[in-house]
């Protein structure tokens, strides 16, 4: 009767582990990098794309791009936008739905996830503003429309401009210049 009732747990066991293993584990947390500032963000509502919108389950992968972008428009901050999954649903996909769809994001993240459908601004749950001193700043969604547009240098393509999220409506590219250990970083033209 014991080895009956082990041999039901084990091949129970077996089961639900293999019928786990099946499935996406969502992270709770998605990051997206950018150097577009969170009054920006903020104004146009989040970030809203026709396109599936790119995001990172690793936040180093996040920062990385993030300063990336801000080196290359010669910007002075660049930030990591938390976002809580938990009110994406269906519409968060990994990176191998990505691959079958058309029309993929142009951003290539480690860790990458989609979501279908734009990030609303109370999708959010913090900013980390990194400072080009080193300093880290932690912004929250009610106060992102009361931060300062980030400032650019007087060399910047984006001198005088707005910065409106995604930066790639104005001659981005990407290239390997920009690669760092599996990703791809925003080179500006």
């Amino acid at each position: 009767m014991k080895a009956t009732v082990l041999a039901y747990f084990f091949t129970f066991a077996l089961v639900t582990d293999t019928v786990a293993a099946g499935r996406v584990v969502l992270p709770k947390q998605v990051f997206i990098g950018t150097a577009v500032d969170p009054q920006s963000i903020s104004t146009r509502g989040g970030f809203l794309s026709t396109e599936p919108v790119a995001m990172t389950s690793s936040y180093e992968s996040a920062k990385e791009i993030a300063l990336k972008e801000r080196d290359a428009i010669k910007a002075s901050d660049a930030y990591v936008y938390v976002i809580n999954t938990g009110l994406l649903g269906d519409h968060l996909q990994d990176i191998h739905s990505t691959f079958s769809r058309t029309g993929g994001p142009k951003r290539i993240y480690k860790d990458q996830w989609t979501s279908d459908i734009g990030i609303r601004t109370s999708y959010l749950v913090k900013v980390d503003v990194l400072k080009s001193n080193g300093r880290k700043v932690i912004v929250l969604p009610k106060d992102m429309s009361k931060q300062e547009p980030n400032h650019l240098s007087l060399s910047s393509p984006y001198y005088g401009q707005r910065l409106v999220w995604p930066l790639g409506s104005t001659s981005q590219t990407e290239n390997g210049v920009g690669s760092s250990s599996g990703h791809v970083g925003i080179q500006i033209e």
